[in-house]
């Protein structure tokens, strides 16, 4: 579902022509002498007529004089689309305001090509399969959370993509320009809201975008897991009267990633059925191949494999997946969130609440292996922190360069350094930090996956959390109502209550979809050793290196689960291109 293949060609009158070359029966497409346009997705809500259907699309672009226009109507759309039209002369490619629906692009001297899927684009030409070196580095040496560092970029080095919220525009072939027209804005009328009035607005436009996105054909399930977001819409849904199906995955006896008693209690507060998948060791290589198989691209993480199982299972029920995706960052709920927190309250003299804050995530954060404390935050504030006026939070050391060493000297000279961006938007280091993920980290690289996985099903995504005015919501909410000793996302907490179990509403430790993948390496190791050892990774690491760490790891002496998964996705992926190269 929703993948298409399309060349645009700049002619000689300044004009374009636009050939379909491949389109499944979601795509609509319209052409004729004065202008064109394709889209792929699903507009939830357009302000403009009813963009559902060709006649409603039509009626909209017939009233554009100019992109600008263009760009204005689609800073105001929610849902998962791209959109490629042909306006005054000018050639336009949207992506949805949060980039769940892919658009990559190739640029020719006189041609563009585009798609929603960089595997189609790569299978239908194969001298677009060359591998982009940075991203390479990127995914082996540093950490999922910088694949997308270099927004425009993507693993293949000839093909680019459009971000969320982006837009490509040309003239011509050879004079384009990609640039942003929606960015979160803060809500200035927020601060002087009471805390139940801001219940009151937070429930109502939760509630907006689950009639929204649930208003799409076809059958829908649900997404839970132990976490607050993804139980707020399913409860929600509920609430509005709306038909809710659950699942969740499962590791079966590996109870430290397992959140089944959670998930089931939640199943049987709504008095929903709920579909609980269990995902095992020899599951991993094989959906690992069927995902790289079908997208050409590498997963994000392992959660990924687990999602992809999932879709197998479920395709052919459903076909509206919902989830909570987003919620982490309108709710301030990563782990990553505490410390530009806790530097926001130090700036702004919180003294006594930084003090409650830093004892209550030590008591409900414990870990052994990384300690947190007064000294550890004192370290952070110091060394990850920027000075003022900026606000700016720095990449960990300490994760960003770990496995620096796996890196070839080749891949090394061809790269140079490696800056990943530092956001400095807005007055306030959590703020930033949240902003980065949003556009350079966790954010769009799960959305990647995510579409891949679930369109490569025949399905779509349900995101309600990824809408404009909830985020500006969650970036305009008070500071000290985000977090309540050392408990994080306590204003969806506190505004949840009533209408999620208690059990939720407490959940203060959340596992997610966190595979047991450092065990499931040592049971699978002889395959894992023989795909470390495939000479065509030579080009791109140190197998010496990686060799060494995996020894270490198959030992127990360390967990280089963050290393081993990248590598042996390299390995997949590099694999299935050659075997795509030998079909075509």
């Amino acid at each position: 579902m929703d993948e298409f293949v399309l060349k645009v060609e700049a002619t000689a009158q300044r004009g374009w022509h636009l050939e379909l070359l491949r389109a499944d029966s979601s795509i609509v497409f319209q052409r004729n002498k004065e202008s064109a346009f394709l889209l792929s997705g699903v507009i939830d809500f357009s302000p403009i007529a009813d963009a559902s259907t060709v006649e409603g699309l039509q009626k909209i672009l017939s009233r554009f004089l100019s992109v600008d226009e263009v760009l204005k109507w689609a800073s105001e759309c929610d849902g998962q689309f791209c959109l490629i039209a042909v306006i005054a002369g000018q050639l336009v490619a949207i992506r949805d305001a949060f980039g769940v629906h892919g658009l990559c692009c190739h640029a020719a001297s006189d041609y563009f090509l585009f798609s929603s899927s960089i595997g189609a684009l790569v299978r239908q030409f194969p001298v677009l399969r060359g591998l982009n070196s940075r991203y390479v580095f990127a995914m082996v040496c540093t950490h999922y959370r910088y694949l997308d560092s270099y927004e425009k970029e993507t693993a293949y080095s000839q093909i680019m993509q459009v971000p969320g919220g982006s837009f490509l525009k040309a003239e011509g072939a050879k004079k384009f320009e990609i640039g942003r027209y929606y960015d979160v804005s803060l809500r200035p009328e927020y601060t002087s809201m009471s805390q139940d009035e801001l219940v009151d607005q937070y429930l109502g436009l939760l509630e907006r975008q689950i009639k929204r996105r649930l208003s799409r054909a076809g059958k829908t399930i649900y997404s839970v897991s132990s976490g607050i977001d993804s139980a707020s819409v399913a409860c929600t849904a509920a609430k509005l009267g709306l038909d809710v199906d659950l699942y969740s995955c499962s590791y079966g006896t590996e109870m430290e990633y397992d959140e089944s008693v959670e998930v089931q209690s939640l199943a049987k507060f709504l008095g929903k059925p709920l579909q609980l998948l269990e995902v095992g060791v020899h599951d991993l290589f094989p959906v690992w191949n069927t995902l790289t198989e079908k997208s050409l691209y590498p997963l994000a993480s392992v959660t990924f494999v687990a999602h992809g199982f999932a879709c197998g299972v479920l395709q052919d029920k459903y076909q509206n997946v919902v989830s909570g995706l987003g919620g982490d960052e309108i709710h301030s709920g990563e782990f990553e969130h505490f410390i530009p927190y806790f530097a926001d309250l130090h700036r702004h003299s919180h003294h006594e609440v930084l003090n409650m804050e830093i004892a209550g995530w030590a008591h409900h954060h414990f870990h052994p292996e990384f300690p947190k404390n007064r000294d550890v935050v004192e370290r952070a504030l110091r060394e990850y922190m920027s000075p003022p006026p900026k606000w700016q939070v720095f990449a960990d050391p300490e994760r960003f360069s770990k496995y620096g060493l796996c890196a070839s000297d080749g891949l090394k000279q061809e790269i140079g350094e490696f800056i990943p961006p530092v956001s400095n938007r807005f007055d306030s280091y959590l703020l930033n930090k949240i902003h980065q993920e949003l556009w350079h980290e966790t954010i769009p690289c799960c959305l990647r996956s995510d579409f891949l996985n679930v369109s490569g099903y025949n399905m779509r995504t349900a995101f309600p959390y990824l809408n404009q005015d909830l985020f500006s919501f969650g970036f305009s909410l008070p500071l000290l109502y985000r977090y309540n000793g050392g408990v994080s996302k306590a204003f969806a907490r506190h505004a949840m209550k009533g209408i999620l179990p208690d059990a939720s509403v407490l959940q203060v430790k959340k596992v997610g979809w966190n595979a047991p993948l450092d065990q499931w390496l040592r049971q699978l190791h002889s395959e894992v050793e023989a795909r470390i050892c495939d000479s065509r990774l030579q080009q791109y690491v140190n197998q010496d290196v990686c060799m060494g760490l995996w020894r270490e790891h198959l030992s127990g002496q360390k967990n280089h689960m963050m290393l081993l998964f990248p590598l042996l996705n390299l390995q997949i992926l590099i694999d299935h291109l050659d075997r795509a190269a030998l079909v075509s």
